[in-house]
């Protein structure tokens, strides 16, 4: 049996090993080597055991193999371009000057602050045809008899136009529509096809409204305390017996809503708002005023020129600007139309116009009635067209006069004029007291006057003609204005 002791195991498995660790390269040659544990296993027994220095020798007839040479990798060469210089942007130099401006001029700041408030007041207050439009922009406005059968609503709406509001007026008779188109060209446009509906049927553009309130004329002094109140001495109503009505007169106004002074606190009146849901109601100034020149209680050494009367007020102003309000003709309309349900005996119109036919129509129905229209006579100047509703027949149109009983610089003039009354600085209890001018201001003393008539003959079977004649009968001739287009038949003396 075969006997390997434990050296020469090891020695074995260390050739073994060292065999295995050997890097074998293609094409190499290696000397074939047997190793020393299996030469020395095929050896019989008694042959002599190999020494220490014949293992060595045989070790090391192995052979180191030649490993081949890697090639160095070759990478090709990227030329680097440097970048371009930045420009440099070079500025002009700056010249400085080396002179100073000239000083400004020295402005009188007072003289130029009472310029600008003059030019304010006659441009916002004095409303004009050449600054303001007459008409509402791209609206047209149609009236029919409201017993018509088939209202021209569809040619209305083929027209092109959109509807804003339809009203049956009853008390007048007739039905109107307020229409929209996209422009003011497409308003004219449709025009003439909506006029020539049919006879009974009116369209025309919806004429816009002002109140008649304008600045004092230039110069005007008003220093003198005498002249705070000179209205009622011109008109013979400084005593309170002259201003009260023999029996209650029932009044209508058509103007802004009103307030309620202290000087209006005991007065009987009523009211209604009209405008459109949406619209800002103009400032309740002018309106008080009106009303104050016809009932205010004594305040301040004033009182109303008809202080029991029973007053209606239609509120159809809505402001533009803060200085500017106007109305239009379907409010206008719907004021008569409720007045007249109100049993009003005279209405108080202290505004104006261009001429609309509708407008034209709803005075007339009111003239129909036995209702008497005072109405401003305007306030854009001697060269200006007619203002309307006091220009049409039947309405009594009021021109205004100063303290010195000179006919207003800045009133119209015209033949439908018919009487004269104060409406330049008048003082009137609104707000804590104010000045206010313009025919606005004229037209409610006459008003008064009328009622004064009416109330002291009952049973008299008044119109507008009788009543026109009655005033003028009493009328006071105006210095140098002894034209009837001027003033009319002259100063209001009741």
């Amino acid at each position: 049996m075969l006997r390997i002791s434990n050296k020469q195991l090891g020695r074995g498995l260390f050739s073994l090993w060292a065999s295995a660790c050997l890097i074998v390269t293609p094409g190499a040659t290696y000397a074939q080597t047997t190793p020393t544990w299996a030469a020395t296993a095929a050896q019989p027994a008694s042959s002599p055991r190999p020494t220490a220095s014949a293992s060595n020798a045989a070790a090391s007839t192995l052979t180191t193999p030649s490993l081949p040479a890697i090639p160095t990798p070759s990478f090709p060469t990227i030329p680097i371009t440097p970048p371009s210089p930045t420009p440099t942007l070079t500025l002009p130099p700056t010249v400085v000057p080396t002179q100073r401006p000239p000083p400004h001029p020295q402005i009188d700041l007072q003289a130029t602050l009472r310029s600008l408030q003059q030019t304010l007041n006659e441009r916002y207050s004095s409303p004009n045809t050449s600054e303001h439009p007459q008409h509402e922009p791209g609206q047209l406005i149609v009236s029919w008899p409201i017993t018509l059968s088939g209202p021209p609503i569809a040619q209305i709406q083929a027209s092109g136009g959109t509807i804003l509001s339809v009203h049956s007026l009853r008390n007048l008779g007739i039905s109107m529509a307020v229409v929209q188109y996209s422009s003011p060209g497409q308003a004219e446009a449709a025009l003439p096809a909506l006029q020539n509906l049919a006879p009974e049927i009116l369209a025309d553009r919806l004429a816009r409204a002002y109140p008649m309130q304008a600045s004092p004329d230039r110069g005007h002094d008003r220093s003198q305390q005498q002249a705070r109140h000179y209205a009622l001495a011109m008109l013979n109503w400084k005593s309170l017996t002259k201003t009260q009505l023999s029996q209650p007169i029932s009044i209508g106004i058509i103007d802004t809503a009103i307030a309620a002074p202290q000087a209006l606190a005991a007065l009987s009146y009523k009211s209604v708002n009209l405008l459109p849901y949406g619209m800002r109601p103009a400032s309740t100034e002018h309106g008080t005023g009106i009303a104050a020149a016809i009932a205010a209680q004594p305040s301040e050494q004033f009182h109303g020129a008809a202080r029991n009367a029973h007053l209606r007020v239609a509120s159809i102003m809505r402001e533009i600007t803060p200085k500017l309000s106007a109305s239009h003709t379907a409010l206008i309309a719907q004021a008569l139309d409720w007045l007249m349900s109100e049993k009003v005996q005279i209405i108080n119109l202290s505004l104006g116009s261009a001429h609309d036919k509708v407008l034209e129509q709803v005075i007339r129905l009111t003239l129909d009635q036995g209702i008497v229209l005072v109405a401003a006579a305007g306030n854009a100047g001697p060269q200006s067209p007619p203002v309307y509703p006091a220009a049409y027949p039947g309405v009594i149109a009021v021109t205004a006069v100063d303290t010195a009983k000179q006919l207003y610089s800045k009133a119209n003039r015209g033949a439908y004029i018919a009487i004269a009354a104060p409406g330049v600085d008048v003082w009137l209890p609104v707000a804590q007291g104010k000045y206010m001018s313009g025919t606005s201001f004229a037209t409610p003393f006459v008003a008064a006057a009328v009622a004064h008539l009416l109330a002291s003959q009952p049973q008299q079977a008044w119109n507008d003609s009788s009543i026109r004649q009655a005033l003028c009968q009493t009328a006071q001739q105006l210095p140098r204005e002894s034209q009837r287009e001027a003033s009319g038949c002259g100063l209001l003396q009741p």
